[in-house]
């Protein structure tokens, strides 16, 4: 490897042979069309590297997160919950940010809005009472790719407080992502073990990410084709 001195930068030549094993690393970072389920305003899709150029479709069913996300031609904002097999109308539990100010929570505490309401974090901190129980409007899975053509997504990530599993046992043979993200942290071993075995079977591998919880228990497990970059783990 040597590198060439011009007016304007330094150009590197890197052998080939130091590329192989590489090249998948890099095309994963040029990510297209990235599908977000379960979007909270504080750490979204818009903040990963490999995400800048993708088109990013974020679901949510609060209004009021999505609405802090900034608007940008190449994001489409879609306010409803997902599901495995329900459309319509659903209960809906979380904490606002009125509430969690007005009770000195951490900001995080309003990450953990769920369709299921007995949420392991709030009920281990006895924050229940602080709960907005609320309806929201839900789209199946398969609805959600049909409707919005989302059949060639390359990255998937879904965050929802206890229905990763579901969502994604329903998600459809045609559909394969390089990269799915998901929070396992809230999910039992059984329900992981099944949603890996069922995933290898297709192909990937299983990396668990980075970040873990407050218990060290890690928040997310990452299924993937190719290699993972950094700002994905």
């Amino acid at each position: 490897m040597h590198c060439q001195h011009t007016r304007y930068a330094y150009i590197t030549y890197i052998p080939i042979r130091l590329l192989q094993g590489h090249l998948s690393a890099i095309i994963t970072t040029m990510l297209r069309k990235c599908l977000e389920i379960g979007c909270h305003h504080r750490r979204t899709m818009l903040e990963y590297p490999e995400c800048q150029h993708a088109s990013i479709f974020m679901v949510d069913p609060i209004k009021a997160w999505l609405d802090k996300v900034p608007d940008h031609p190449r994001i489409t904002k879609i306010n409803m919950a997902v599901t495995a097999q329900h459309n319509g109308p659903h209960d809906f539990w979380y904490i606002d940010e009125e509430t969690s100010k007005a009770n000195d929570l951490p900001d995080w505490s309003t990450t953990m809005g769920s369709l299921l309401p007995a949420h392991p974090t709030i009920e281990h901190f006895h924050w229940r009472q602080h709960q907005r129980h609320v309806t929201v409007p839900c789209v199946t899975l398969l609805d959600l790719i049909v409707e919005h053509d989302l059949w060639d997504i390359d990255f998937l990530q879904v965050d929802t407080e206890g229905m990763d599993h579901e969502i994604l046992m329903a998600l459809p043979e045609q559909v394969n992502p390089d990269i799915i993200r998901f929070e396992s942290k809230l999910l039992s071993t059984d329900n992981i073990t099944e949603l890996t075995n069922r995933f290898h079977g297709r192909g990937y591998q299983s990396t668990p990410g980075r970040e873990r919880d407050w218990r060290g228990v890690h928040y997310d497990t990452i299924l993937h084709k190719v290699p993972v970059p950094m700002g994905l783990l």
